[in-house]
């Protein structure tokens, strides 16, 4: 008896081991065929794969609740009583190598805080110099300079209030030059 659990066992081990073997990881590069004069050359795509919303960066919260959110080197920080109505919040940094944010709000209309939520972009990457002279912009249809911008020279981080969210990024401030000491 005890034996034939064990064959069961192992059977249910290799056929999963063989089901997940013929299935695609996201993770895996991508292989496209090139064609030559008489020869194929197998090119490996090293890309990485974009990033997957996940439940790290997605916050669910009521009317009068505070909480934080972050995505790459992003932190959405939503202050007490900022809500007006319960909203899902989703911060995004498509590509971790670009200073650049999305945000999803569901429903639309919960973007209009009554409190200014604090967006932060962590800059600590980069040498102070180059971080005294860039900003936070937000896409109207245009890339414009946010009102609300500080800088934290100790942390190298850019924080700006505002009362609602766009896309935005952090980028050098028109005509600033970087002074290296």
């Amino acid at each position: 008896m005890r034996r034939t659990s064990l064959s069961v066992l192992l059977l249910i081990a290799a056929l999963a081991a063989a089901l997940v073997g013929c299935s695609r990881m996201p993770t895996a590069p991508t292989a496209a065929a090139r064609s030559g004069a008489g020869s194929s050359i197998i090119k490996i795509d090293d890309v990485p794969p974009p990033i997957v919303p996940g439940a790290d960066n997605v916050i669910t919260l009521g009317v009068g609740d505070e909480g934080q959110v972050s995505s790459g080197r992003f932190r959405l920080v939503v202050h007490k009583n900022s809500l007006k109505m319960q909203a899902t919040i989703r911060v995004l940094q498509p590509d971790p190598n670009v200073m650049q944010v999305m945000f999803e709000i569901t429903p639309p209309e919960a973007n209009d805080f009554q409190v200014p939520v604090q967006l932060e972009a962590d800059c600590s990457n980069e040498p102070l110099d180059l971080v005294k002279n860039e900003t936070f912009y937000w896409w109207d249809g245009g890339w414009n300079i946010a009102d609300a911008v500080s800088l934290d020279h100790a942390s190298r981080t850019i924080t700006v209030h505002d009362h609602s969210l766009r896309n935005g990024m952090v980028d050098a401030v028109p005509g600033a030059e970087l002074v290296q000491h």
